[in-house]
């Protein structure tokens, strides 16, 4: 649990290039709270850490793929997506002990991340990209 809960942080703040196959590369960033990932102009920007996204509105799905510098630390797709082109849509995934939301809006990427650790503390993620 703690590795794919790892896993899942990591995926939210680390992102970049595969080859030209993927169309939105972004540089990811951190945020203290929620509010800041829809401007991501006062969050902390993440060095090293890219990654980009392909849209298939067809299936409703988003691939992407994750970097922490040249080395891979993620790759999958986000599926039952609201798909409105490239550059729009959302992401969600609710489990037991977990939720997290992905964005795209208007280019701009934004993440909430929230995990349980121990009945009753949740912890949370916010990250954004651009």
């Amino acid at each position: 649990m703690k590795k794919f809960t790892l896993l899942i942080f990591l995926l939210t703040i680390s992102i970049t290039s595969f080859g030209g196959l993927f169309d939105n590369k972004l540089q990811f960033y951190m945020c203290p709270k929620e509010s800041l990932i829809y401007s991501c102009d006062k969050c902390q920007i993440e060095k090293g850490s890219f990654g980009e996204f392909k849209v298939d509105k067809s299936t409703s799905t988003v691939m992407f793929i994750y970097y922490d510098g040249n080395k891979i630390i993620g790759s999958g797709t986000y599926d039952n997506c609201k798909v409105i082109d490239e550059k729009n849509w959302t992401c969600s995934y609710s489990g037991l002990s977990q939720n997290s939301h992905q964005r795209m809006i208007n280019g701009s990427y934004s993440s909430t991340f929230e995990y349980q650790t121990q009945k009753p503390w949740l912890k949370d993620s916010f990250s954004c990209g651009k």
